[in-house]
């Protein structure tokens, strides 16, 4: 039990409560006895949170590849967002890019294909990834809805979670070139790319959608 509790003190300091940002011990990610009772209260889940911060189309520009860029991202705005999930060890941005579409995470990361996927706050998004990616079922509940605010995200994905080849797949914040956006506001089967407004420019800031899960190593 011992061991268990310096395990989760140390996951705890990990996260960035003792870095350059200051916060309060109101701040449940900063006051441990929150924080520790947290890892008994949340189900087994993925679980989805958004930037706060908007980027332009060129997520490469964050790391060394789209991939790697857009997962900088979500790590460094995960312990400041709204995730009530801070155990979760694994982090991917939640678009697709040339090293795989989105319903290759199962293969490639090991996100989960059964588990259910919730909002920050553990509000039910959709039964499984397979599910919220199929192009023919709806949401549980908005991304709004479920917490995860109103404004659109960089989606860079047709529907079902194949790669859109936009801002020249995410290396690019010209005007000239689009990028596909997804409504946070809809539960439509084409949420990733609403054909009511599924473009913006690149040089325009959008949110990114992230997800924090713990890997299923059995089909990796």
């Amino acid at each position: 039990m011992r061991i268990s509790i310096y395990i989760l003190l140390l996951n705890f300091l990990s996260f960035g409560c003792i870095s350059d940002k200051t916060c309060s011990d109101e701040d449940r990610a900063c006051n441990p006895l929150s924080y520790l009772a947290l890892s008994s209260s949340l189900p087994d889940g993925i679980y989805m949170y958004s930037t706060y911060t908007k980027y332009y189309g060129d997520l490469a520009s964050h790391g060394t590849s789209v991939r790697t860029g857009a997962d900088n991202i979500c790590r460094n705005e995960r312990l400041f967002s709204n995730l009530l999930n801070l155990f979760c060890p694994e982090v991917l941005a939640f678009v697709p890019t040339t090293e795989g579409n989105l319903y290759d995470f199962p293969a490639s990361y090991g996100v989960s294909s059964t588990l259910p996927i919730y909002g920050p706050s553990g509000l039910k998004i959709g039964d499984n990834l397979p599910t919220i990616l199929d192009g023919t079922s709806s949401l549980n509940m908005s991304l709004y809805s479920a917490g995860l605010g109103a404004d659109p995200f960089w989606g860079f994905s047709l529907v079902g979670g194949t790669l859109a080849l936009d801002c020249n797949s995410g290396t690019q914040k010209d005007g000239e070139t689009d990028g596909s956006i997804g409504s946070a506001t809809i539960t439509t089967s084409d949420w990733l790319n609403p054909p009511a407004s599924n473009t913006a420019t690149c040089n325009t800031a959008q949110r990114v959608l992230c997800i924090c899960f713990t890997p299923d190593t059995s089909g990796l």
